[in-house]
């Protein structure tokens, strides 16, 4: 969601509130993504947290992504068809077919050893 050719053929409006639940990944590597991602939407260019901080901050960096998303950028999100990107026809993120997603998706821990 923050590679340059995909926000310029998608647009940069709707990827925040998605990234936003990635602030609160298990996994570093995916929250330092989401992170970075953000920083190449609209309203997000000095958007910074702890990658390494505790649960209850990585809840509030999400909040917070939220609220800036809701406020600055909701109402231009919409693209055509917007159920393919989990939003309403107003802009409002479709939570339970997110959540569905995340119920679906294996959280079995992978160690690497290089």
């Amino acid at each position: 969601m923050g590679w340059p050719p995909a926000l310029e053929a998608v647009g940069k409006e709707w990827q925040a509130p998605h990234l936003a639940w990635l602030l609160e990944d298990p996994y570093d590597a995916v929250r330092y993504i989401a992170q970075r991602s953000l920083r190449r939407l609209p309203g997000f260019e000095t958007f910074s947290y702890d990658l390494l901080c505790d649960p209850a901050q990585r809840k509030d960096a999400r909040e917070q992504v939220l609220k800036v998303w809701s406020d600055h950028t909701k109402t231009k999100a919409v693209p055509e068809k917007s159920e393919s990107v989990l939003l309403d026809n107003e802009g409002n993120v479709l939570f339970r077919e997110q959540q569905k997603l995340r119920d679906s998706r294996s959280n079995r821990v992978i160690r690497l050893i290089e």
